[in-house]
């Protein structure tokens, strides 16, 4: 904080006050000063991103417990862009998963039915060619329950049964830790009814610092399991 006024047009600098902006729940305030940051275009060069993606996304979720959902879609909108001055280039076919789960769920919220199923057939066709391709295993999860929700159960098996095989063999290899890795565990806890693992599970990775997304996928699907409940209560 201190060394920010003094070296503004350094990047290092930049982006490490805005992480822990980010990390101290100031969003607006992580947003400019991302919105000065200029970093040369490189390989690799995603952290200024992420951030980005991570502030919008947290005022977006705040904004969905305050039942402000068209605020909400803003910033579930802004966060899928890819600004030039941060340095990373927009992929081909960026995962955008939980940002359609949140769209559609704001969209239901709204009464508008058509949109949010637009939203979720989106992770749908995503999901059909690129079930897997994710570096963030809660898009597993939310592609599983949308496919289960919409008729898709055998569909859904094939892909995750697929994947879990892909995780073994990612790290009977020695690639990657795949499926010992906790968030893949997570899921696969989900997906086999294990409440108590996924339970202790998610706790573990909650607890960790550096799990912004997953804490914010996490409260998406709290706030959209309550309302369901709530839903189903009243139209008995």
């Amino acid at each position: 904080k201190q060394m920010y006024p003094l070296f503004a047009d350094n990047p290092v600098v930049g982006i490490t006050h805005a992480k822990a902006l980010l990390s101290t729940g100031n969003y607006q305030e992580c947003l400019k000063v991302l919105a000065k940051v200029n970093i040369l275009p490189q390989e690799g060069a995603q952290e200024g991103h992420d951030i980005f993606e991570l502030a919008n996304l947290s005022i977006a979720v705040d904004l969905l417990e305050r039942n402000k959902y068209k605020e909400a879609l803003k910033y579930v909108n802004d966060s899928e862009n890819w600004p030039e001055n941060l340095g990373a280039g927009k992929p081909y076919e960026p995962d955008t998963r939980f940002q359609d789960y949140i769209s559609a769920f704001c969209h239901t919220r709204l009464g508008d039915n058509k949109q949010a199923e637009n939203y979720f057939q989106q992770i749908i066709g995503y999901s059909e060619k690129n079930w897997g391709n994710s570096l963030c295993p809660e898009n597993i999860y939310i592609a599983n329950q949308v496919f289960s929700e919409h008729g898709k159960q055998k569909d859904a098996a094939f892909f995750m049964e697929r994947w879990k095989t892909e995780q073994d063999s990612l790290r009977d290899w020695k690639i990657s830790a795949s499926s010992s890795a906790p968030k893949v565990q997570w899921v696969v806890a989900k997906y086999m009814g294990d409440e108590e693992k996924s339970g202790k599970l998610e706790k573990e990775i909650a607890d960790n610092p550096s799990e912004t997304r997953f804490r914010l996928f996490l409260k998406t699907l709290s706030l959209n399991q309550a309302w369901l409940k709530q839903f189903k209560k009243q139209n008995k």
